[in-house]
């Protein structure tokens, strides 16, 4: 015997009430760019790529475990910025992999972990210098001062060269 879809107990289950897929497009390509940046972000702060896209992953499969809906996809970036964070920190003894990012961002690495996580924000995800304030819970003042550091470790011209515009 068949059934119709709407007769299907598992589709009813899995779909959401008027859920309309054309309506989460936006959804789906604000959080895609959030990827993007967060996946920037994680690289300039730990300096390999392959390290980045294990922490993306892991944050996002933790992001998703808490089972967001639409309407919260606006706060999606900033709980995976802590989640990065918090995971960054919470293994500090991570075998080190090679450097594979620009080779001026490598003096990077020298800077402390609360620096770095500012350059991450900052250059990497382009996030203006208010909101990594934000991101980070850290008054305005550490963001700006961090900065002056980091542009003295990677010279001016690099820095200025991938910069967000203010």
């Amino acid at each position: 015997m068949s059934q119709s879809p709407d007769e299907d107990p598992i589709k009813r289950v899995l779909a959401a009430p008027d859920d309309d897929p054309a309506s989460a497009l936006p959804t789906v390509v604000a959080v895609e760019k959030d990827l993007r940046r967060l996946r920037s972000f994680a690289a300039v702060v730990v300096g390999n790529r392959s390290v980045a896209d294990e922490l993306v992953e892991d944050a996002l499969i933790l992001y998703l475990s808490t089972d967001p809906g639409p309407a919260e996809a606006g706060a999606a970036f900033a709980f995976l910025v802590k989640t990065v964070r918090r995971m960054v920190r919470a293994e500090p003894e991570r075998p080190r992999r090679s450097f594979d990012l620009d080779p001026s961002l490598e003096p990077l690495m020298s800077l402390p972990l609360d620096s770095r996580e500012v350059a991450g924000l900052h250059l990497g995800a382009g996030v203006p210098h208010d909101a990594v304030s934000i991101l980070i819970d850290r008054p305005a003042g550490h963001v700006l001062t961090a900065l002056t550091g980091i542009r003295a470790a990677i010279g001016t011209e690099v820095y200025d060269r991938i910069a967000p515009d203010a």
